[in-house]
């Protein structure tokens, strides 16, 4: 489908007007200050969780009392007491 448009006339339709920033959308300030508190105290609030998860998970790590690593393989050489 081709739109073929008169030089002078625009489409009036609100999808253009949005895109082409002749719509004027004014957001009272009260709704704006609000949806920015709320935005930013969900992300203080994943912060957190995300830290304290963090300290839980390494907690749980420590607590079960094994070692970070496992030996594979053990290769004969020197001992402590030959050194």
């Amino acid at each position: 489908m081709i739109l073929v448009l008169e030089p002078n006339t625009q489409p009036e339709s609100l999808d253009y007007r949005m895109l082409t920033g002749q719509l004027d959308v004014s957001v009272s300030h009260p709704l704006l200050l609000a949806s920015l508190m709320i935005a930013s105290g969900n992300a203080l609030i994943m912060l957190v969780l995300y830290v304290f998860s963090a300290y839980l998970g390494r907690m749980y790590l420590e607590v079960k009392g094994r070692p970070p690593y496992v030996i594979m393989e053990r290769i004969d050489g020197p001992t402590i007491g030959s050194l």
